[in-house]
């Protein structure tokens, strides 16, 4: 016996859709059974709890809040979810899921965890004092983005579940720019009030690499190393002041030419 022939007998409707079928008006409650699509149109399978578990409907096509060609909202459901499912014109043999549906055991998030501080914040709107001010979205993974709407306080929250995160802090006086990985060991950090860029690492490398030009534009440049510096050319090297250089050395200075060294000044002084 067809799914749509177990439908309609259990309803015994009158109402008819497309010729010969039964139609019902209304959403019901499903599970998802199956949600790989061999035709890849992003539609799943569900039972329906009031029926036999062999009994599996339709492919169901999946409402989003955007689609359109190779663009949209891609969020496929998980075997096991509860979903909200209706049906086109009544159709059974046309359902389409509209929504998802925490439940007495998939229960709503309960808190979430942010920023390089790793604050933990409630979610449900009890907790919070009816304030809601959490927006989020949190994957399987437990990936998450993370919009707080607290005022004075908001801020954005990109964290993997291994805690690497962007993170944007709106904070009134306290604005920064945080980027870092899970140990906090790398990490580049825009300080708003401070105006203040930090790229740092306590225990790696940092590279700056271009196939043509790096510019560095400033009024003040210092280079400081607690050990060596050292500055290589693969042609010439051209060291240029608009008033003086110094050179010195709390040792031994040397310099060396492989050809021909030239010192030229209106004046020479040689340990004057």
């Amino acid at each position: 016996m067809s799914f749509a022939r177990v439908i309609s007998e259990m309803l015994n409707q009158n109402h008819q859709g497309r010729v010969g079928q039964s139609r019902m008006m209304g959403n019901m409650i499903a599970i998802v059974t199956n949600n790989v699509d061999p035709e890849d149109r992003y539609r799943v399978k569900v039972k329906y709890p009031w029926l036999h578990d062999t009994e599996e409907s339709f492919w169901a096509r999946i409402g989003t809040g955007l689609a359109g060609k190779e663009i949209g909202q891609f969020f496929l459901p998980e075997v096991d979810d509860e979903v909200l499912v209706t049906f086109q014109e009544g159709d059974f043999e046309r359902p389409v899921l509209v929504g998802s549906l925490w439940n007495g055991e998939d229960k709503s998030p309960r808190d979430i965890t942010y920023s390089p501080d790793h604050i933990v914040d409630q979610i449900p709107n009890q907790q919070q004092g009816g304030k809601n001010d959490f927006r989020f979205f949190r994957s399987r993974m437990w990936h998450h983005l993370m919009f707080k709407d607290r005022p004075g306080e908001g801020s954005i929250s990109l964290r993997t579940k291994k805690t690497h995160e962007l993170y944007l802090d709106d904070t009134d006086g306290a604005e920064k720019i945080r980027l870092y990985d899970k140990d906090q060991k790398q990490w580049l950090e825009i300080d708003v009030p401070a105006k203040l860029i930090t790229l740092e690492t306590d225990t790696g490398d940092i590279l700056i690499k271009a196939k043509k030009t790096i510019t560095l534009d400033c009024k003040d440049l210092v280079v400081k190393a607690s050990k060596t510096i050292k500055v290589e050319s693969g042609t010439s090297s051209e060291w240029k002041a608009g008033s003086t250089i110094n050179w010195k050395s709390s040792s031994t200075s040397d310099y060396e030419a492989s050809s021909v060294m030239t010192i030229k000044g209106s004046k020479i002084d040689l340990n004057p």
